[in-house]
Order: structure tokens, then C-alpha cells, then sequence
């Protein structure tokens, strides 16, 4: 999760983070392959497979 967290104020800036809430939908094992992705509400990240592990959504000041 912090992983996500932090490809999200990489692009927007930290300041600029004004909420943040984070599901876990799948377990992630130690070597696996993750992506975040961009949704219309905020992010997903999701395994090699297109299993989303976890959902975030956000809101930018």
C-alpha cells in the first residue's frame, strides 16, 4: 500500500493530498509483480494477472 501511496504524491505532490482511503481486495505474496493503475475515482493496483490487490481513492486540494 505504501508503494501506491507513494506513486500518487510522486505525481501530484504532497501538499496536494488532502484525503486518501485504501482497501486491500486480494493477498500479495513477496516477489509478485504489481502495477498501479488510474482510475476515474482514484487507483487500483493490480497483479501480473489483473487481480486488483487493492483499491485507493483520493482527493487532491
Amino acid at each position: 500500500m505504501a508503494l501506491a501511496v507513494d506513486a500518487i504524491v510522486a505525481q501530484t505532490g504532497l501538499t496536494s493530498l488532502r484525503a486518501l482511503d485504501a482497501r486491500l481486495r486480494a493477498p500479495v505474496f513477496p516477489g509478485e509483480e504489481l502495477s498501479v493503475v488510474p482510475t476515474d475515482s482514484g487507483a487500483e493496483v493490480r497483479k501480473a494477472d489483473g487481480t486488483v490487490a487493492a483499491t485507493l481513492t483520493f482527493e487532491l486540494a
